[in-house]
């Protein structure tokens, strides 16, 4: 037999204070946020990233920022075959951390390498491709025996203008938004970004560029 219980019970006004008096101090355990990283590059500065690559034949960081205009706005690069590398340290107690990149790829990417590495380990190996003949690996991994797909597959944007030489060739630019989120309290964190691809230095036929890159933490 079902059996009703009576809102005039003790136990049942108890209940409907206690939820009613403990509502306002759960709503208040919302998540705190901090960027405690943030470039979009208009300023011309790297503000603390290193760029490494190859120079007069050897390989070491960069003595130039390589900051340059590109479809309407300021970016790191034009990049082929470096690595870009941020250290930050004392951040703020925290749960989460989250990394947030839009990423340019120029001209003649096929399937080419890009890595992303935090903490020294890493969080994501890639192909891109803007060859519509040449298949690519994004978002999987590359190498990891997913199937491939078509060329763009989740950019944000493709048939952007190419870079150096006129603005419609060399298979153009393809933009993507990068988001990662994981666990994280350690007190320090390091980001790397490389590619890998094409002929050293030949920012031209295959590049790659950062138009804005964020670091988030956040603690409840």
């Amino acid at each position: 037999m079902n059996q009703r219980i009576s809102i005039k019970s003790p136990l049942t006004w108890l209940a409907l204070a206690f939820l009613v008096f403990s509502l306002p101090a759960c709503l208040k355990k919302l998540t705190v946020k901090n960027i405690v990283y943030e470039n979009s590059f208009a300023d011309g500065e790297l503000s603390g990233l290193k760029v490494s690559g190859w120079n007069n034949g050897s390989f070491g960081t960069l003595p130039e920022p390589r900051i340059s205009y590109f479809d309407g706005k300021y970016v790191l690069g034009k990049l082929n075959n470096n690595i870009v590398r941020l250290q930050l340290n004392e951040l703020p107690k925290h749960d989460i951390l989250r990394v947030e990149i839009e990423l340019n790829l120029h001209n003649g990417w096929k399937n080419d390498l890009w890595k992303m590495e935090f903490d020294g380990e890493t969080r994501l190996l890639t192909g891109f491709s803007n060859d519509p003949l040449v298949k690519q690996s994004y978002p999987n991994w590359l190498g990891n025996g997913t199937p491939l797909g078509v060329a763009g597959t989740n950019a944000r944007q493709t048939g952007m203008p190419g870079i150096c030489t006129t603005p419609s060739s060399q298979l153009g630019s393809s933009a993507y938004t990068i988001v990662q989120t994981f666990g994280h309290t350690k007190n320090d964190f390091t980001l790397q970004l490389s590619d890998a691809g094409g002929n050293v230095n030949d920012t031209c036929t295959r590049s790659w560029s950062l138009g804005r890159l964020t670091v988030s933490v956040f603690h409840n």
